[in-house]
């Protein structure tokens, strides 16, 4: 049976460890555009390999990936996609369903894509999540947080969990590879 977060890709998925910054002057061969935003492709040599590199269209610095174009147009748009800083929170933000919890009661309970977690939230600042099969985990919050009671479960359900990232990596990288679907490329001349 085909799930909706089937992906037909044969490239290695997408992992953090895949990219790295370098300082190049290289020179952009494609736009590569994902929604309203638009990146420069440009072929750049690390550790002796020629690897693709991107960077927001106009910036200095290039984000070197562990591909090539024979890895496909959007197997690279997936990684520029799971690379962002912002990917887990964008992916966290489309993927936890509320089980309970109406966004003003103290406590609130997810499941995302099988993974069941719940934040309550304290008056002194103290939180407390529940993870999957783990232990209850207390977590102190400001008042900087997001108002918006869901945006702020996710907040600290990211600080409270440091290696939530890598629990749902796979399913990040199927996500963005869905995304990058609707990518475009432009040579540039």
């Amino acid at each position: 049976m085909t799930r909706m977060t089937d992906v037909p890709s044969t490239a290695p998925r997408f992992t953090p460890s895949m990219i790295q910054s370098v300082a190049t002057d290289a020179k952009p061969f494609a736009i590569l555009t994902l929604g309203v935003e638009r990146y420069e492709i440009a072929d750049v040599m690390v550790d002796d390999e020629e690897r693709l590199a991107f960077r927001p269209e106009g910036e200095d610095m290039w984000t070197a990936l562990d591909r090539t174009i024979e890895d496909g147009w959007n197997r690279v748009g997936a990684d520029i996609v799971a690379s962002k800083p912002t990917a887990l929170k964008a992916f966290l933000q489309t993927h936890a369903v509320r089980l309970s919890g109406n966004g003003v009661e103290d406590e609130l309970e997810f499941d995302t894509l099988g993974t069941i977690w719940n934040v309550s939230l304290g008056s002194s600042g103290l939180a407390a999540v529940a993870f999957d099969d783990r232990a209850v985990v207390p977590v102190r919050y400001k008042d900087e947080l997001p108002e918006d009671t869901r945006d702020k479960a996710i907040a600290i359900l990211v600080k409270a969990i440091p290696d939530l990232r890598e629990h749902f990596d796979e399913d990040i990288d199927l996500w963005a590879y869905r995304i990058a679907s609707g990518v475009s490329i432009l040579p540039v001349m």
